[in-house]
């Protein structure tokens, strides 16, 4: 997952930031104390590689909100970032989820100051189906239903009732949305219908097998998700955060750096104090 933008809020001397949109290089631009410093500590204590970077309310809290925020659960979000997930996490969540991938392509992960995270997927698709392919599956099995020639075991008895059945089901698909109680009613209907000793040569088994297994593949597809599942999607996305590293203490190096020296000098043990000290840095 790759930080896209970040806002902080109630951190310090800054109230609510604007959203700060994240490149490959980012540079933040001001004049001395006007909070750029706090900008990258927040952005710091959401996932700090070290311990260093823990939560201290003493020195994080606005001075206005100390009292207030120590007094209670301290659930106030100090950070908030938005994140991009590639197509394997995005494809892990969309399990979880029982939604398309398509919608859990960006998340939204907050931090508060009890040290606890929200996490949200804002363009999230509802996994609902329209109607419409429903309606002209059963309008042509009604259809096939009335003018099917019946075999000498059977009556129109029970083309009569697989007509009532059909119509039934058919009402049900009225609404523009199906969601995963009406599906399941109309295979209970269906389940009603059902006869073990139906020839299988009949037409009426052949429409009657068609239309379940039509109605069953599409159950998955508005399938919700449990509790834990939605629970394990959040922890997985907490799992995979970045760890943020905030260094200050640049001051032994020098204003122009040659990589490739840092790079040979990373496994040399034979530095001076100097350089040893620049490495160490880095």
């Amino acid at each position: 997952m790759e930080l896209k933008a970040f806002q902080v809020e109630n951190f310090r001397s800054i109230d609510q930031s604007e959203w700060i949109n994240i490149d490959d290089v980012t540079a933040l631009i001001g004049t001395n104390e006007s909070g750029k410093t706090n900008l990258l500590c927040a952005l710091w204590k959401l996932n700090p590689v070290s311990d260093d970077g823990k939560i201290n309310l003493l020195s994080d809290a606005p001075r206005k909100l100390y009292s207030q925020l120590r007094a209670s659960d301290k659930s106030t979000i100090f950070i908030r970032c938005k994140f991009e997930l590639n197509e394997n996490e995005a494809q892990h969540i969309s399990k979880l989820r029982k939604t398309p991938s398509e919608g859990l392509k960006f998340t939204t992960v907050c931090r508060k100051y009890n040290g606890g995270y929200t996490v949200d997927f804002p363009y999230e698709q509802a996994s609902n189906l329209s109607s419409s392919i429903f309606q002209n599956l059963i309008t042509s099995k009604i259809k096939i239903i009335s003018k099917l020639q019946l075999l000498k075991s059977e009556n129109e008895e029970k083309r009569d009732k697989y007509l009532t059945t059909f119509e039934a089901i058919d009402s049900e698909f009225q609404s523009p949305i199906v969601d995963k109680a009406r599906l399941e009613k109309c295979i209970s209907l269906l389940e009603d219908l059902f006869d073990e000793k139906a020839p299988k040569t009949s037409e009426l088994t052949k429409v009657y097998n068609d239309t379940y297994e039509f109605i069953s593949s599409h159950l998955s597809n508005v399938e919700k998700p449990t509790s834990e599942e939605l629970q394990k999607s959040r922890d997985y996305i907490i799992e995979q955060l970045p760890n943020f590293v905030y260094y200050s203490n640049y001051g032994n190096l020098d204003s122009e750096i040659y990589l490739p020296h840092v790079i040979e000098n990373l496994e040399r043990t034979d530095l001076g104090a100097k350089e040893s000290a620049k490495v160490k840095t880095l």
